[in-house]
């Protein structure tokens, strides 16, 4: 059963990635690649209240990504839930693997971590700068 939950769920983000694309006038955006596998993503957010991403709030986030499955569903998962208002910056500063894993329903061996904290990462960094 978990098998067919990881695929609807990876395959269906990753088929049909939601907030996929550039975003117009973004106030923070980042850069992140995986070397192991060749993974990219930039994203964009636009943060209200300037530029200190602590004291803001995500009102929109947009990536461009190449990658694998997982990498491309989790930044699609995360722009979703952000979008949504279901998660905040202070959320996604404490974000780790095992919250991925629970998004997605599955656990990832140690070899796929990189993977999947890709899209994490750069969020992460682009609300630092």
């Amino acid at each position: 059963m978990q098998q067919k939950n990881y695929s609807q769920i990876v395959l269906d983000h990753y088929r049909n990635p939601r907030n996929f694309g550039k975003l117009k006038e973004p106030t923070h955006t980042a850069e992140e690649v995986n070397p192991l596998c060749g993974d990219e993503i930039k994203v964009y957010l636009r943060v209200k209240n300037g530029k200190n991403g602590k004291n803001g709030k995500i009102e929109d986030i947009r990536y461009e990504a190449r990658g694998c499955a997982l990498s491309i569903a989790v930044a699609s998962i995360l722009a979703e839930r952000i979008v949504n208002r279901e998660l905040r910056i202070e959320e996604t500063g404490k974000m780790e693997k095992s919250d991925i894993e629970q998004m997605l329903g599955i656990k990832i061996s140690p070899a796929r971590e990189s993977c999947i904290l890709l899209s994490l990462n750069a969020i992460n960094k682009a609300l630092s700068s």
